[in-house]
């Protein structure tokens, strides 16, 4: 029977360091598999050393990260490149050559979805000479950092904004927050997001407050069981 195992969930709270001690910790439970969406893709060489040396079979489900090949199982995820190129693309067709100024919440830096992200996006955007990208900084993929962040990028550059792009749902909820606090149309901008949380695709109905959300595959969580099965 495939559900007859003990399963644990362990919320990394945005902190390699709690992602490494969980690891660490299912080597002492004497773990058989650990799937883990890594905060950051460089730093998790020594642990996973261990957790080979353990015998436990590491798999990657969503991010990748910089170690060995060796030191996991596989990964298994969406093409996080290609999601951002597909962002370019969309806004490159809807712009139809007119100025566009961007603004771009970033996810913590050194996820593979926030490089990924950001080095497909940026490729198509420098290739068309309309597109100026005001600023991107990280926000960790958090609500209430892409809060302060937007705020910051209102004061800075108010009327200049065009195009919002937000790294992931959770700061795109931010970022209708904060405009919603200052009575602001979100029609008044583009908004990229990526994910495709249902409340996401609530705001794309909802009067077009998103207007293009870059969705992940949803599968995910049960094919890594079926991985995790075998």
């Amino acid at each position: 029977d495939t559900d007859a195992y003990d399963y644990t969930f362990v919320d990394g709270q945005g902190s390699q360091d709690v992602q490494i001690a969980a690891i660490k910790d299912a080597i002492k439970a004497k773990a058989d598999v650990v799937c883990m969406s890594a905060f950051k893709e460089d730093g998790f060489d020594s642990v996973l050393q261990e957790a080979k040396d353990a015998g436990i079979k590491i798999l990657l489900v969503d991010r990748k990260i910089s170690a060995d090949a060796s030191l996991y199982e596989g990964w298994l995820g969406s093409d996080l490149d290609l999601e951002g190129e597909n962002a370019g693309k969309w806004l490159a067709e809807k712009a139809a050559g007119q100025q566009m100024n961007i603004v771009v919440l970033q996810g913590n830096e050194g996820a593979s979805a926030q490089i990924g992200r950001h080095d497909g996006f940026n490729r198509i955007i420098e290739a068309n000479s309309n597109f100026n990208i005001l600023a991107e900084e990280v926000a960790d993929f958090d609500k209430g950092k892409a809060k302060i962040l937007m705020e910051k990028y209102l004061n800075e550059y108010g009327d200049q904004i065009n195009v919002i792009v937000t790294h992931n749902d959770t700061m795109c909820y931010g970022v209708m927050e904060v405009l919603e606090e200052k009575n602001i149309d979100p029609n008044k901008y583009i908004i990229i997001s990526f994910d495709g949380e249902a409340e996401a695709f609530k705001l794309m109905v909802d009067n077009a407050k998103l207007d293009l959300c870059v969705e992940c595959n949803p599968l995910i969580g049960p094919d890594a069981k079926k991985l995790v099965d075998k």
